[in-house]
């Protein structure tokens, strides 16, 4: 928004000066060589006169009379105003002309009522007209931009304030997961339940104080991912074979908080079973692109089992769209029993 105020300050003072070249030129180019010779007095009478009187009903109606009057309801009193304007400002001009035009020839003056005083005084309304034009045109054109400046603040305040919503929404749902997790250990293996608590409490470390602004490095989602993959290895069955590679080197970039946690958080979630299954997590990231992709075996839970309600997934997808961010993308799909959830991010 600063930005087009900034450009439309600049672009309001061009089409200013370019007004009033045209109005200062206008007599002369509808005077068909008629104008006599070019004395000081015959140029300030013939044009500064009318220029002047064009520059007081223009910020006239610019900063005073369109605001209040440029309704239909007003409007009537927008044109009587303007037309009592012109009456006084031709008055004035005529006067002036007498005083500066010592040899003006009695047909210019206003009150022969001569065809050449008519056409003089034609011209006068022709030109206060496109002057009251070029007023509405830039002043509502100026407001348009305003009214949109606003608009677009309260859209991305209202767009913060939701993805904010989101992200608060997503700790929570995280954290009572992983309680679950956890829970699960305790009468188990109190050991590692002990050791589960302590990674959670990192983890919990990083989300309180590390996610306030919209990004965060690629290395720190990385590890706080890494984290919550070594917290879930303490429970999960020997039977269901987890594999994960996560680059060592690679341009720690900025991307979005909790990118990766809601798909890993799906695998673990709907990828155990009793039966044979399996967890593959490989995030890979080159100069143009990082793809993180999660593949595990397709359980999905019965309606009975839907703790959560798919929350970390979908809201996953809304702060993308929410972001518009061209250079995400995130699919997920279904092929030969085994689920795919990608994250793609073009660096």
């Amino acid at each position: 928004m600063l930005n087009t105020s900034k450009y439309w300050r600049k672009s309001e003072v061009l089409l200013h000066l370019i007004i009033w070249a045209i109005f200062f030129l206008f007599p002369f180019l509808l005077s068909n060589g008629e104008l006599e010779p070019m004395s000081f007095n015959f140029i300030f009478g013939v044009a500064l006169l009318p220029l002047m009187l064009y520059a007081i009903v223009f910020y006239f109606n610019y900063y005073f009379l369109i605001d209040r009057c440029w309704f239909p309801r007003y409007f009537a009193t927008f044109t009587v105003m303007n037309a009592l304007l012109f009456v006084a400002g031709i008055l004035v001009i005529d006067y002036f002309r007498d005083q500066l035009i010592v040899d003006r020839q009695p047909h210019y003056r206003l009150a022969s009522f001569s065809n050449k005083a008519i056409m003089n005084y034609s011209r006068i309304l022709i030109s206060y007209v496109l002057t009251i034009g070029a007023s509405v045109s830039i002043k509502l054109t100026k407001n348009w931009l305003a009214f949109e400046g606003k608009k677009k603040q309260l859209e991305n305040e209202q767009l913060k304030s939701e993805l904010s919503g989101l992200k608060y929404q997503l700790q929570p749902h995280f954290f009572f997961n992983t309680l679950n997790n956890i829970y699960s250990l305790v009468d188990a293996s109190p050991e590692q339940s002990k050791e589960a608590l302590h990674q959670l409490s990192k983890m919990m470390r990083y989300l309180l104080y590390e996610t306030e602004g919209e990004t965060t490095s690629l290395s720190k989602e990385l590890n706080f991912t890494i984290s919550y993959i070594e917290l879930m290895k303490m429970r999960i069955p020997k039977h269901v074979k987890l594999n994960y590679h996560f680059p060592t080197h690679y341009r720690d970039v900025e991307v979005l908080h909790l990118l990766f946690i809601s798909l890993v958080e799906n695998a673990f979630k709907h990828g155990v079973s009793s039966q044979e299954s399996f967890i593959d997590i490989q995030c890979e990231v080159s100069d143009a692109q990082l793809t993180f992709h999660v593949k595990n075996s397709n359980y999905p839970k019965h309606e009975s089992d839907r703790s959560g309600s798919g929350i970390g997934m979908g809201n996953l997808r809304k702060r993308i769209e929410l972001h518009s961010f061209s250079n995400y993308s995130f699919k997920t799909f279904v092929d030969q029993g085994v689920y795919h959830a990608i994250i793609e991010v073009k660096l």
